[in-house]
C-alpha cells in the first residue's frame, strides 16, 4: 500500500509488530482511524478525534495485552471466538 518504496520483504522473514503494513492512520474532518497489523495477521483498528497524535505505541500495547491474556490462555482454542 506504499507506492513510494520498492523494498520487498522476503517471504517468511520475521517482522516486528506493526511492520507488516505501512498504512498507519487515516484522517478525515470528523475522526482519525489508526491501524496496526501484527505479523500473525491480527488487525487492530482504533477511531479517535481527528486531532489525536500518533497512537502506534498504544496499539502495540493493546496487541501485547491480546497476546498475554488471549493467546497465552490455555483455555483458548485458536480460531474460536473468545468470550
Amino acid at each position: 500500500m506504499d507506492p513510494r518504496t520498492d523494498t520487498k520483504t522476503q517471504l517468511g522473514a520475521p517482522l516486528r509488530i506493526g511492520e507488516s503494513c505501512t498504512f498507519r492512520s487515516f484522517r478525515t474532518n470528523n475522526y482519525k482511524l489508526h491501524f496496526l497489523e501484527s505479523p500473525s495477521g491480527i488487525k487492530i483498528v482504533l477511531n479517535t478525534d481527528s486531532n489525536a497524535r500518533d497512537l502506534r505505541d498504544n496499539l502495540s500495547y493493546i496487541y501485547g495485552l491480546y497476546v498475554e491474556y488471549v493467546m497465552k490462555n490455555p483455555l483458548y482454542t485458536p480460531g474460536e471466538p473468545f468470550k
